[in-house]
């Protein structure tokens, strides 16, 4: 019996959400939630919390300034695209990911692509290279900040045993080596077709997702692509690390533990779940206690910062959406085509 498409979204909806839920319900299910009620009344600073929202929004709307980037070097038919349907693209792309996990990042190329009229394949393209480059700057930081704090990462895990194991069951597990050597023959398996019908649909297809793949090869601008990718990563540390003035418990700890707390959390994005909920909450937990702050204190904190955030993200991806086709009813990008048809005023040049 085959599923039909609106039983597959509810799947891909609320089971990531009852994993999610279920792993919230277990760290909370013994908290003290009078004790966070006297948190949130008496021990958060409130303008500070808000004004830490400003780092996230800026980090987001960047993330809009370098996909575009990515995108011009694969428009070869006319003018290139608007910054404006960029960024908000890619800001309400993180709204509908609170319905469907990575949902977001097919709706922001679907959007770009009905507006701009470019190669959905293309758009594609370039979004996993905006996505792996995310990846490689993770990487360099989690292996930076294991490497200089190697004694808390051991610590964690002696402390943590179950997520050990639950690694070591994972590396261990027959079925990974099995999705590896199934996706390994998928992989095998479109070469072959594309070598035998190089004109086929899915040899263009993907010929177009690869083009779109390297276009920062074509960038013009590279050191500006660079410095976006900081100021990205620089706005998601804000996000996070501003928070920690807003609350009495955790004004004093140092930037190390601020640093250490936010690479903890942004482990979390590979789960699949809506805004990392329950893994977050358990990586800064866990980070929090293992500096000295009171469970019910570090519940208190996880508690408020991701429900802020997450409320955050989401209104204004809302506003995003809401704003996307009200500022392109009248927009149409040019073709050259139409700019050749068009005839120039030379007094206006």
């Amino acid at each position: 019996m085959r599923l039909n498409d609106k039983a597959k979204a509810l799947l891909r909806t609320f089971v990531p959400l009852f994993l999610g839920v279920g792993l919230f319900w277990l760290l909370y299910r013994k908290t003290d939630f009078e004790a966070i009620r006297q948190v949130i009344y008496s021990e958060v600073n409130y303008p500070i919390l808000l004004a830490s929202l400003l780092w996230g929004a800026m980090a987001n709307i960047v993330r809009g300034y370098r996909w575009k980037l990515l995108v011009d070097p694969i428009v070869d038919d006319g003018e290139r695209p608007r910054l404006l349907n960029s960024v908000l693209t890619v800001l309400g792309s993180y709204t509908v990911n609170m319905g469907i996990p990575r949902a977001g990042e097919l709706w922001r190329c679907a959007e770009f692509k009905r507006y701009e009229t470019l190669s959905f394949s293309a758009l594609l393209g370039t979004l996993i290279t905006d996505r792996l480059m995310d990846v490689f700057v993770l990487l360099v930081i989690l292996a930076v900040v294991i490497l200089t704090n190697l004694g808390f990462f051991v610590d964690f895990f002696e402390a943590n045993t179950s997520a050990l194991h639950g690694l070591r069951s994972i590396l261990g597990s027959v079925w990974l080596y099995i999705f590896i050597a199934v996706s390994l023959a998928a992989v095998l398996y479109i070469l072959l077709h594309i070598r035998r019908r190089p004109d086929g649909r899915i040899a263009l297809s993907l010929k177009t997702v690869l083009r779109g793949l390297g276009s920062i090869r074509a960038m013009e601008q590279r050191k500006l692509f660079l410095f976006y990718t900081l100021l990205i990563w620089l706005g998601y540390f804000g996000f996070f690390y501003t928070t920690f003035y807003a609350f009495s418990f955790t004004q004093s700890l140092s930037l190390g533990v601020g640093i250490i707390a936010f690479t903890m959390s942004v482990m979390t994005v590979v789960a699949p779940v809506q805004a990392g909920l329950g893994p977050w909450h358990f990586m800064v937990i866990t980070t929090l206690v293992a500096f000295g702050v009171s469970r019910t204190d570090a519940s208190a904190f996880a508690l408020i910062v991701h429900t802020t955030q997450t409320l955050w993200i989401t209104l204004v991806g809302l506003v995003a959406i809401l704003i996307l086709p009200l500022v392109n009813r009248h927009y149409k990008r040019r073709l050259y085509a139409d700019i050749t048809a068009t005839p120039h005023n030379t007094s206006n040049n």
